[in-house]
């Protein structure tokens, strides 16, 4: 009897041991895990001054800039959040700024008493930069580095806008940058100016007679009921380029048309061809 009480302990105890060391080997293995996890956060790195640059790309912020401004193909004051750069594809594949910025970067406006995240989206007025911006969604070949501009419209402006760094999996890293951003005037751009009305008046009256001629051309035939073809008939002289009307007219074609023919922004914008057209005026006339 005193042997089996004997055996029967032992029996017990070898049990009570067996599940004590299950425990040991569960939460070491846990631990392991969280370890892993962690560690592997850990080994990515966040902005180095104004650079972010993990095994996908490089990417620098070069400045931020910040305007308000109205244009008569879209209804109320548009304000907007401007952000120049260089990126670099350190991947095998073609990738676009948008694509990586969109992936590894959050930025959130600095308020007085918290920080509020903006959201990606098209941006509907023309900027000196428009060039860039369309830039940012070029496939960039794998070494090759270019210049970009990410825009974001927004209610609020504020000076100062932080920049943070994420994982693929929308882990936060660390350190992040807080960049100052200077305001920027856009409204010759998007309505004209009054130094920019009178060159406009000056070049028209120094003009050749065949430029009169065909000038006055144009103003006749805005007035038909042939308006909304898409041409360059009821256009003042230019070389034919968008950059080239912007810079004699202060306007956009399209808002050219608004001001001195009294068009529709919808008349205005689906008489004008898509490459005299700003990516914003794009995708307005698209709504419509």
């Amino acid at each position: 009897m005193k042997k089996v009480s004997i055996l029967f302990v032992c029996i017990v105890c070898s049990i009570l041991a067996g599940c004590s060391s299950t425990d040991k080997v569960d939460k070491n293995s846990v631990s392991s895990s969280d370890k892993t996890v962690s560690t592997s956060t850990q080994s990515q790195k966040g902005f180095n001054g104004k650079t972010l640059k993990n095994e996908d790309g490089s990417l620098t912020i070069t400045k931020v800039e910040t305007t308000k401004t109205t244009n008569p193909s879209i209804e109320g004051e548009v304000k907007a959040v401007l952000i120049i750069g260089k990126f670099t594809n350190n991947s095998s594949e073609t990738q676009s700024p948008k694509d990586f910025w969109s992936q590894y970067i959050k930025v959130y406006t600095v308020n007085k008493n918290s920080d509020s995240e903006l959201i990606l989206s098209g941006l509907q007025i023309d900027t000196p930069y428009d060039d860039l911006y369309e830039a940012a969604s070029d496939k960039v070949h794998p070494g090759k580095t270019i210049k970009f501009m990410i825009g974001y419209q927004t209610n609020k402006l504020s000076t100062k806008y932080k920049f943070v760094p994420t994982t693929k999996s929308s882990d936060e890293l660390k350190p992040t940058l807080t960049l100052n951003a200077k305001n920027i005037d856009v409204s010759s751009l998007n309505n004209g100016s009054e130094s920019k009305s009178t060159a406009s008046s000056e070049s028209t009256s120094t003009s050749t007679p065949q430029e009169n001629s065909t000038e006055i051309d144009s103003t006749s035939s805005s007035s038909s009921t042939t308006q909304t073809s898409n041409s360059y008939a009821d256009l003042p002289p230019f070389d034919g380029t968008l950059s080239d009307f912007i810079n004699k007219y202060g306007v956009t074609p399209a808002v050219y048309k608004v001001q001195k023919f009294g068009m529709s922004p919808e008349e205005a914008l689906k008489s004008t061809p898509d490459e005299l057209e700003t990516s914003g005026e794009i995708q307005t006339e698209a709504g419509y």
